[in-house]
């Protein structure tokens, strides 16, 4: 097979290449739909074998047991698989995957399951569940929002991504269960242990990146419309992305991803550290998009995140997945030929692609037979495959002195390189567990390894000391806010409560209304709510610095405690700043999220339901409803329309109140320069109520006419033809329409009213003459004006050559409520149009002036 020869232009992040040649790439079809049929991923062993998920059934759940791995291998180095075998065969809804020192990592919804090859025969004989109930099965509904992805880290966690269908008691195998309703993140050990929930909010992340430093990536799915655009995450732990609770109305509380780009449908992800690819290639970020190929992402680390830029790598069509081997060669998957459907027909392929001009990697060294020293110097290693790998056997090795040490002395050389020594420290961790901590604690003194100190010792719960602890509560005030936010993440996990205080002055930034939109502040708050830290937040209260932080916080915890400790603060206060705060923060109390069956779901449209997607009352629900009436009875009333809004963004139910305020929340619109959409349905709404009184329908009337045209005449017109035109009720309301269709607000300005000639919406061409017939008729008009009309209705009249004729039947509409008497001659010549909707009025007119 001849490979496939393109090029890819670089640019360097902030600067072009300037004349340098681009650097070239070699692509090959390395597996076709001959052995592999509908990839939903693929990882692949550093030496180059690609294990391929194939499921015909797509995004359906049409067949049981119709999916497979597909073991794909290149026996004579032609770049192109030529021995196959089904690895695992007669399986539900293979997904992502994960290849690590001889074992498949598998996630099948409902399972993550390990698979080995302990004879080599290509074909998996052992099969270890590690979770259950990792999502719906396919027998109760299609998986294409379930359980997707599935990556390694050099910390030994294998990280999952879930969408959102979430999971409902899912279980490791030592116990430990976890439930993520929505989307999100999950960590889990390689034998199944210690299953825990470290992301929230996201929306059907398909695959995940981890670089050398444990930060992790991922593309959130969109392509279903509604706004939800696909966004880049950086998915820090505890983090919320507001999927899809907080997503449309709340977006100041929850984590914003790193970029949006617009429509699409993210699939593969994976951070490229490896050496043999051009410079600017070997260390950065790839995500896939069905939609648009696959992309790199030039970045900069901006406080404990990144900023981070997009430029086209290859255009690949409808990638679903890729990894890479230990020889710094790129796999992807694509479903080209195919569709979402069950598919009876095989189709898409694998690619390789590789750099032309390559360093001396051509080899992949036999890790698992290495001697214990050799196993050091894989681990060090400027491959992340190649430090993986080592890591994973060193840890399935065991702890020994020559580990230990050697651990240890890669950790504390600062002319290593940083990947190398965390690399050590994460490792060492694993094999030594609690041993290490004497060992992080020395590595702690340096600032370059701090970060990576303080994951290590509060990495595991159970393993965090009280020397754990003083550190990271020291760490809370690192200049570094990426070691301020381990230490977070370790105090949260600790569980104790009594780090909250020290914690809570980092989520200064988080306020009730808004957000600074950083990592910390965020991860911050989380952690003190996760220590449910509420007689904390209750004392904030009168703290003008964090009383705002306070209550957002509080908002998120539902408990008798709280809702008492609000109502006490409120009605001991007179602070009108602190009284409204309240109010918000019991808005939000007055619900809860409904118990989850984990069978029901919002549907894979995006859904802007919040902030709950299920409303539930709970006990205290009567009791914040007598705090909210105490809280309007308290509150300046010039705070009473910002209240409403909030009310109503809290699915509050207005009428489950029973206020008793003298106060019009539709009028307190009057005094926004700007309105929603919701507002102006309200408005457009209150016109049309006959129980409310005219003066304040003339309000709303005259509020609509002080906004530019053409908005305010056809708004007018609206509410005008509402109330009935020239036989409103009101005469108020008769008199605005008078006042309308004079045609005075044109004098002079006559050019402003020629658009409506041509808008048949909402009659405005029947008002538009009717203000062209006024002006003409009115002896008052300035002549300049009544000429200038009379000018614009023969062009009225000449619209008679029209098959369909719009402004002669606007005229026609006219001449309803205007005497047609002066223009007997101009309508003689229309009873023998064929357009009725003008021959008709004609015929009635010139028959009705017959008998005057």
């Amino acid at each position: 097979m001849i490979p496939r020869t393109l090029l890819v232009f670089f640019l360097v992040y902030g600067t072009s290449r300037g004349d340098e040649s681009p650097p070239e790439f070699v692509e090959t079809l390395f597996a076709t739909s001959e052995h592999i049929t509908a990839p939903t991923g693929i990882s692949v062993s550093p030496e180059g074998v690609a294990f391929v998920s194939c499921d015909p059934n797509g995004i359906t759940n049409r067949l049981r047991n119709a999916g497979k791995v597909v073991r794909c291998e290149d026996t004579d180095g032609d770049g192109v698989a030529d021995k196959f075998s089904n690895f695992v065969e007669g399986i539900d809804s293979p997904r992502g995957s994960c290849y690590v020192s001889g074992t498949l990592y598998l996630v099948q919804s409902p399972f993550l399951i390990a698979y080995q090859d302990p004879d080599g025969d290509g074909v998996a004989e052992t099969k270890t569940v590690l979770i259950t109930n990792l999502g719906q099965p396919l027998q109760a509904a299609p998986v294409h929002h379930g359980a997707n992805g599935v990556r390694m880290g050099i910390d030994g966690w294998l990280y999952l991504t879930i969408g959102d269908q979430g999971c409902f008691e899912a279980r490791g195998t030592d116990g430990s269960k976890v439930t993520l309703y929505g989307g999100g993140v999950l960590r889990v050990r390689p034998d199944g242990s210690q299953l825990s929930v470290l992301v929230t909010g996201t929306r059907n992340l398909y695959a995940i990146a981890v670089d050398p430093y444990l930060d992790l990536f991922a593309r959130d799915n969109t392509n279903d419309g509604g706004g939800w655009n696909t966004r880049l995450h950086h998915l820090t732990e505890l983090a919320d992305f507001g999927y899809p609770q907080l997503y449309r109305n709340f977006s100041h509380e929850y984590r914003q991803p790193l970029a949006e780009y617009g429509p699409g449908s993210g699939t593969g992800m994976l951070y490229m550290h490896e050496p043999g690819l051009p410079d600017g290639y070997g260390n950065t970020l790839y995500s896939g998009d069905f939609n648009t190929g696959v992309a790199f992402h030039p970045w900069e680390r901006l406080e404990e995140s990144y900023h981070i830029e997009q430029e086209s790598f290859l255009d690949l069509p409808k990638i679903t997945g890729m990894d890479v081997d230990g020889r710094s060669r790129l796999y992807s998957t694509s479903w080209k030929g195919g569709g979402f459907g069950f598919s009876n027909k095989p189709f898409g392929h694998v690619d390789r692609i590789e750099a032309t001009v390559r360093d001396d990697i051509s080899t992949y060294p036999n890790i698992n037979n290495a001697a214990d020293a050799e196993l050091l110097t894989h681990l060090a290693n400027r491959s992340q495959v190649r430090r993986l790998h080592a890591m994973r056997e060193i840890v399935s090795r065991g702890s020994k002195p020559a580990f230990s040490e050697g651990l240890f002395s890669i950790a504390r050389d600062t002319d290593a390189p940083l990947y190398a020594r965390v690399a050590a420290v994460m490792t060492l961790k694993q094999i030594d567990g609690t041993r290490s901590h004497g060992a992080m604690k020395y590595l702690y003194t340096d600032p370059e390894l701090r970060e990576f100190a303080v994951r290590a010792l509060g990495d595991v719960a159970h393993e965090i000391d009280a020397d754990g602890k003083r550190i990271f509560l020291l760490s809370l005030t690192d200049e570094n806010p990426r070691v301020q936010m381990r230490a977070v993440v370790a105090l949260a996990r600790a569980g104790d409560a009594s780090s909250a205080s020290a914690i809570l002055p980092l989520a200064k930034e988080e306020k009730l209304l808004s957000s600074s939109g950083r990592a910390l502040s965020h991860t911050a708050l989380k952690a003190v709510v996760k220590l449910n830290a509420v007689d904390l937040l209750l004392s904030k209260l009168e703290d003008n610095d964090l009383q705002k932080t306070a209550l957002r916080g509080l908002q998120q915890i539902h408990s008798t405690t709280v809702v008492s400790g609000l109502i006490a603060r409120l009605e001991a206060t007179n602070d009108q700043q602190l009284i409204k705060g309240i109010a918000l923060a019991l808005f939000r109390l007055y619900h809860r999220e409904a118990p989850w069956d984990g069978k029901s779901w919002w549907g894979n449209r995006p859904n802007f339901k919040g902030p709950y997607y299920k409303c539930a009352t709970w006990e205290q629900t009567p009791v914040v409803r007598e705090a909210i009436r105490t809280a309007f009875r308290k509150v300046d009333p010039a705070n009473y329309a910002e209240l409403f809004t909030h009310m109503r963004l809290n699915q509050v139910p207005e009428e489950d109140l029973d206020l008793e305020i003298d106060f019009d929340e539709v009028l307190s619109f009057l005094e926004k320069e700007t309105l929603t959409s919701t507002e102006f349905t309200r408005l457009m709404n209150a016109v049309a109520d006959k129980e409310r009184p005219e003066k304040e329908l003339i309000q709303i009337y005259e509020y609509f006419k002080r906004g530019p045209l053409p908005e305010s005449y056809l708004n007018r017109a609206h509410i005008l033809r509402v109330w009935g035109e020239s036989k409103a009720a009101g005469e108020r309301q008769r008199q605005a329409y008078e006042a309308f269709v004079s045609g005075k607000e044109f004098i002079g300005k006559l050019e402003e009213l020629k658009p409506f000639f041509k808008n048949s919406e909402k009659d405005s061409n029947k008002y538009a003459h009717l203000q062209l017939l006024h002006l003409i008729n009115d002896k008052s008009t300035p002549k300049e004006t009544r000429q200038a009309a009379a000018a614009e209705l023969e062009k009225t009249w000449e619209d008679g050559k029209n098959i369909y004729p719009h402004r002669l039947r606007g005229l026609m509409l006219a001449f309803e409520e205007v005497d047609p008497t002066p223009y007997a001659e101009q309508l003689k010549p229309l009873v023998d149009h064929r357009d009725e909707r003008t021959k008709q009025p004609a015929v009635r007119f010139l028959k009705a002036m017959s008998h005057q």
